[in-house]
This record gives C-alpha cells, sequence and structure tokens, in this order.
C-alpha cells in the first residue's frame, strides 16, 4: 500500500540526488564595503568580533562567531529576546531569520546580522551578501584604549 506521504513525496524522489552541502565560514565584511553597503564607521564592541555601524533609519549590529554552531547559538539567544513580537521572515542568503519591516535579526552559517532601520530585510541581504568567504581572512578588531570610557555599545564617550 502506498501511503500519502510516498505519494507527496514521489516527485522530490524521482530527480537527481541532491548533494550534500557543507556549511560555509565566513570570515566577516570587509571595512572597505561599509559605505557601499550605505553603513557608516563601525564601531567595536569590548574589543569582541562584534561590531555595530548606522544605518539608514537606524543601526546594524553585526556578530561573528568562530562556527555556524556557534552562530547558531547567537542567532537563537538573540532572536528569543524577539520572537513573541516578531514572525519568522525570509532574508535572502540567511539560513534563519525573525523580524519585520523595521527590525530583522538574520544568521548566515557563523555570521549573525541585526538591522533597525529602513529596509531592513534588504540591507541584511546586502551585508550577508557582502561577507568574504576566504578561510585566511579573520575580522580585523582593532586594540582597544582600556582607559577610554565607552557606553553600553562600546562607542567611546567623549
Amino acid at each position: 500500500m502506498i501511503s500519502l506521504f510516498t505519494l507527496l513525496l514521489a516527485p522530490a524522489l524521482a530527480g537527481a540526488p541532491v548533494a550534500a552541502t557543507k556549511t560555509q565560514t565566513f570570515a566577516g565584511v570587509p571595512v572597505s564595503a561599509l559605505p557601499a553597503l550605505s553603513l557608516g564607521e563601525p564601531e567595536f564592541i569590548d574589543g569582541t568580533d562584534t561590531w555595530r555601524a548606522p544605518a539608514p533609519g537606524g543601526w546594524v549590529l553585526h556578530a561573528w562567531s568562530a562556527d555556524a554552531a556557534e552562530g547558531a547559538r547567537s542567532f537563537r539567544f538573540t532572536a528569543s529576546t524577539v520572537q513573541r513580537m516578531l514572525p519568522t521572515t525570509t532574508v535572502r542568503g540567511a539560513d534563519e531569520a525573525v523580524g519585520g519591516d523595521e527590525l530583522v535579526i538574520a544568521r548566515r552559517g557563523n555570521v549573525v546580522v541585526q538591522v533597525k532601520g529602513d529596509h531592513a530585510r534588504d540591507t541584511a541581504a546586502a551585508i550577508l551578501a557582502a561577507e568574504a568567504t576566504d578561510p585566511g581572512v579573520s575580522p580585523v578588531v582593532p586594540e582597544l584604549d582600556p582607559v577610554t570610557p565607552r557606553d553600553g555599545f562600546g562607542r567611546r564617550l567623549k
């Protein structure tokens, strides 16, 4: 007896085998690419691999993790704070995303991007598309002066 499940999957199973995909690790977005993405000067947070930059109508928070598993944990942690308010959404190039028109949290491999502002989905997609894939490249994190007072976003207070 043929089940309904088999009938529904038969067209997909009849095609060519699907190649297994390896999760790609991204090195980050080159700072030189930020102006082309309409982003301002990045501000690094506590000397980590996370930066914040002004974006049209808001801001972008970009977090880099060493591997996709850590990126997925970071996404779940970040998205859990807004999950009840914002639905799952789609962002070009993202493995998973939640958000709406003005706030999006998206993950691609080991990178999590939060975008608040105008055209948040499109901005998130553009940032994810700009991720460098060269495994020999790592994000450049400037040394921070421990004496300089900073606010909660890692910005220097003047």
